[in-house]
């Protein structure tokens, strides 16, 4: 679907699962079509251990482009079973996200502690095939973080990590690559993704044309809040809010406290 269709239906979603309307909720879009929009409910999300429950911001849906409201039950018990399927495929992909969401987890507590930077490498270089399949033993990614904080919602740091994991999913990229990709940790209210990024690979480049290719190849917030600010700006309660912020690519162990401090100097 067009991003402004999608923005429109997440948005709507999002808005009436805050006011508890009973789904599906339908709507009628720019380009006069109608859609049905059910809800689909897995069991977990995110968490240190996979079994946070789900927040309805971080909720998938199945956008049918007809109107539902006349529907026989019969067509109705149809379009939940497809709900279902989806839900525990959703389940899966949570579960086998348990990996990733550990090693983020362990490179962020040491950064915080300050341990020394060829611990951290250890660990990037352990962290490094799991989040970009096929990486060569002698390449190294760089990195770049996000963090995230969710104010005035129950749950805080789990639904921040839980959110977190779905927005950093590009709709449109296809198959189960992107999400493979994402590593979010959480630590007290406060979620941090740490995000692989493949090293430029002209070796003619010169030093400042590498960075320069880095940062071009990185997420870039403004794109981020863009995609995301309207849909979540419906769905969080009226003392809510969610703040963002995204580092500088960096190719180094020695600088990823660097980038942390920078996101969250970028999210304040």
């Amino acid at each position: 679907l067009p991003q402004p269709v999608r923005t429109r239906l997440a948005g709507e979603h999002l808005a009436a699962r805050r006011a508890g309307r009973r789904g599906p909720h339908r709507l009628t879009a720019a380009d006069g079509v109608t859609y049905s929009l059910f809800p689909i409910r897995g069991g977990t999300s995110g968490g240190d251990t996979g079994d946070t429950p789900a927040s309805p911001l971080a909720d998938w849906l199945l956008a049918v482009a007809a109107d539902a409201g006349d529907w026989p039950d019969e067509r109705l018990d149809l379009l939940h079973g497809v709900t279902q399927l989806i839900a525990v495929e959703r389940d899966r992909r949570d579960a086998a996200g348990t990996v990733r969401r550990q090693l983020a987890q362990e490179v962020l507590e040491l950064v915080q502690a300050g341990a020394p930077s060829a611990e951290v490498a250890a660990r990037l270089r352990v962290a490094a095939p799991v989040l970009l399949p096929g990486l060569g033993s002698g390449d190294a990614p760089h990195w770049q973080v996000v963090v995230a904080r969710l104010e005035g919602e129950p749950g805080d740091g789990p639904v921040a990590q839980a959110l977190l994991e779905e927005i950093l999913v590009d709709p449109r990229s296809a198959g189960a690559g992107p999400s493979d990709r994402i590593a979010v940790a959480h630590t007290g209210d406060e979620a941090v993704a740490l995000l692989p990024l493949p090293a430029p690979t002209d070796t003619d480049a010169d030093a400042a044309s590498t960075e320069v290719a880095g940062h071009e190849a990185g997420l870039h917030a403004d794109a981020l809040l863009a995609a995301v600010g309207e849909p979540l700006a419906r769905g969080l309660g009226d003392d809510a809010r969610l703040t963002l912020g995204v580092s500088a690519p960096v190719h180094s162990a020695e600088a990823l406290r660097g980038a942390l401090e920078e996101a969250r100097h970028a999210r304040r």
